[in-house]
């Protein structure tokens, strides 16, 4: 009975979405902050969380590593709630949002193509390859490492994978009751198994004292600035667009500020140092620690493959087809909405799992850093001009939709050429806030002159 009422719940959820799609959600359909933070505590309580708190230990000591996700993330959760309110306030999604700011066809591209459906492939990729990989280190299989590719079997096993993942979404299915049921005892198990690895490394007093082989005081800021502009690649997606289910939830600031702390930070914090524990315990395991963030070599090292633990492998594999179908479901509808033909979404959905699938195959996951650094840098600006348009120059009064704000594609361009540049020669401040404040700037400044 539970079952059935939590489908009709969603596919009520659904048809709502389809009706208000371009026009504001009305008060008396609208949820509890609680909703939205559900949501978002869904979103932070996953494996790709718990690579990510794993990422800063790949070039910083245990302190300012987690100095790195504790800021971080609170650089996320501003960025969250801002853009949050926006949705509350409004009822409307980010894609309309962003129409007021960058145009109707600015909007198009950056928000369905750039944001969201290239991203969307490139993490189905990655999750492609982790559930594949999951399996082929149980099997024994080569599942290749940094500019080396995985042998036949992985590779035909990973593609098979990722065009069966697709398949549901393809359909317009975006959860299937069985996996949802499966996913989160495994998330509970692989935290719990990580707790427990935290609790030996704290008795061990192995925890504060770890250091990753090459670090010297010297680079320190530099490394700091890096890996906190990845810990923000993580999750600035999902910051940027998430006025998307905010405009579920009724306008109140104090309920948006705590759907924030209570659904995304604290979660996503929690899980990001679990997955700490994971790597420093698998670097002392004889891990290359530049290799700490990816979680099967963790639990490779860790004696898991062939443990009595391998079965927990298999349900990663599981675990995975829950994240993938919304990665193609979601890059599916953005590619559609770029195109503008909805009878293309399921040959769309398909392409893009079948390159996401070929881009696992070629080894997406070896460049898991310079993929975060990229999507914090050319993402963050867009929120900066998002926020820019909405708090400062329209002041939440959203009425005009022209074709397009070339001043709006400018900033967000030379916003993300800014954090591009400082990555590359010179991390000495946080490469996606200095773009930020390049678009922001940019774009204030050619809207007030425009006025």
């Amino acid at each position: 009975m539970t079952e059935d009422m939590s489908t009709r719940e969603k596919e009520k959820h659904e048809r709502f979405e389809d009706e208000y799609a371009l026009k504001p959600i009305p008060l008396e359909l609208r949820k509890s902050w609680k909703y939205h933070a559900a949501v978002w505590a869904g979103v932070a309580f996953v494996v790709a969380a718990l690579m990510g708190g794993a990422t800063p230990l790949t070039i910083l000591p245990f302190w300012p590593a987690l100095a790195t996700i504790i800021i971080g993330n609170l650089i996320l959760w501003t960025i969250f709630t801002l853009t949050s309110y926006m949705g509350a306030k409004t009822g409307l999604n980010t894609y309309v949002l962003a129409e007021h700011a960058f145009g109707r066809y600015g909007a198009r591209v950056l928000i369905n193509l750039v944001a969201s459906g290239i991203p969307s492939f490139a993490w189905y990729g990655i999750e492609t390859w982790l559930a594949a990989a999951a399996i082929a280190v149980v099997l024994g299989w080569n599942v290749g490492g940094p500019g080396r590719l995985m042998d036949l079997p992985t590779a035909v096993f990973t593609m098979a994978s990722g065009i069966i993942m697709a398949i549901p979404p393809i359909l317009g299915i975006v959860s299937m009751a069985l996996i949802d049921f499966v996913a989160i005892p495994v998330m509970a198990l692989l935290t719990a198994y990580g707790l427990y690895l935290g609790i030996q490394l704290g008795i061990a007093g192995e925890l504060f004292r770890y250091v990753p082989p090459g670090f010297t005081p010297a680079k320190l800021l530099p490394d700091f600035m890096i890996a906190l502009n990845a810990v923000i690649g993580l999750v600035i997606v999902g910051a940027t667009i998430a006025a998307d289910t905010a405009r579920w939830i009724k306008p109140e600031k104090r309920g948006v500020i705590l759907a924030g702390l209570l659904g995304f930070f604290s979660v996503a914090v929690f899980m990001e140092i679990v997955g700490m524990f994971f790597a420093i315990a698998a670097v002392k395991a004889g891990l290359n620690a530049s290799l700490a963030w990816n979680i099967i070599l963790v639990l490779k090292q860790l004696g898991v493959a062939t443990g009595p633990l391998w079965p927990l492998l298999v349900l990663v594999y599981v675990l995975q087809f829950t994240t993938n179908m919304l990665n193609a479901y979601s890059g599916g509808l953005a590619l559609t909405a770029t195109v503008g033909k909805p009878k293309l979404r399921p040959w769309l959905t398909l392409a893009g799992a079948i390159v996401g699938s070929l881009v696992a195959v070629l080894g997406i996951v070896w460049y898991w850093i310079p993929f975060l650094t990229t999507l914090a840098n050319w993402i963050a600006p867009i929120a900066a001009v998002l926020l820019v348009e909405f708090y400062l120059i329209s002041k939440g009064r959203l009425t005009e939709r022209p074709a397009i704000r070339p001043e709006a594609i400018i900033a967000w361009f030379l916003g993300g050429l800014t954090s591009y540049l400082l990555t590359v020669h010179a991390p000495y401040f946080v490469p996606c806030l200095a773009g930020m404040a390049v678009a922001a700037a940019i774009h204030y400044i050619a809207r007030r002159l425009r006025r």
